[in-house]
């Protein structure tokens, strides 16, 4: 990536650099390597409040969490223009780094959406059943738990959950629910091609759960 950087300066000699998300771990020699030109940073989410107020690394990242929000609000204050992706996030950024509302831009973010031009209606894969899709980190904000309760309470019905995502500690910790609260008519994937999930996974589902449904 140094390389490539280095021969981008040199050969385009650039105006403006933008860092994409997630760039915090490289922003300062980034900075360096693009001295005297402006850097405009994608800050789309905030890895310190994913660790204190997500949970999302358990107690380490509580114990990081204060380290990585020193380290973002050097970057924030740094950076020439920071670019999120709602005016929600621009007033958290505001609000707890002190930020100029000028200096951010938010981009809205859009969504890869299914030709439907053939007119035709997507079948679910498995007849006589309702299809219900999770699709995500399975973080403890998105409330796994949550939804295998809920499921617990639908097993009298012909439903199917079909969760896909997360790391093998949480799958895990998916399987221990299921086999807890009596859930037997699922199925779980680790992760699918992106285009699988937008053209196949999304459209052969009868509801997909967005989330996030916990409180942590």
């Amino acid at each position: 990536m140094w390389l490539q950087l280095l021969r981008l300066k040199r050969s385009f000699k650039p105006d403006v650099y933008v860092l994409g998300f997630r760039g915090h771990e490289i922003y300062w020699p980034v900075r360096l390597l693009t001295r005297g030109k402006p850097l405009v940073f994608d800050a789309l989410m905030s890895p310190s409040a994913a660790l204190s107020e997500e949970n999302k690394a358990g107690w380490m990242g509580q114990v990081i969490a204060p380290f990585m929000r020193w380290l973002e609000r050097g970057i924030l204050r740094n950076a020439e223009l920071i670019l999120t992706d709602t005016s929600a996030h621009i007033d958290f950024y505001v609000q707890h780094f002190g930020l100029p509302r000028a200096k951010l831009l938010a981009l809205p973010v859009g969504a890869l959406e299914v030709d439907v031009s053939s007119g035709q209606a997507v079948q679910p894969l498995v007849q006589d059943a309702f299809s219900v899709l999770f699709y995500g980190s399975m973080l403890p904000l998105h409330g796994i738990e949550i939804v295998v309760i809920a499921a617990a309470t639908l097993t009298d019905l012909p439903i199917r959950f079909d969760f896909i995502g997360g790391s093998p500690m949480q799958a895990q910790n998916l399987h221990r629910l299921c086999r807890q609260h009596g859930i037997t008519h699922y199925t779980y994937r680790r992760w699918v091609p992106l285009e699988d999930l937008v053209k196949s996974e999304i459209p052969h589902a009868d509801l997909c759960l967005g989330g996030p449904f916990g409180g942590k």
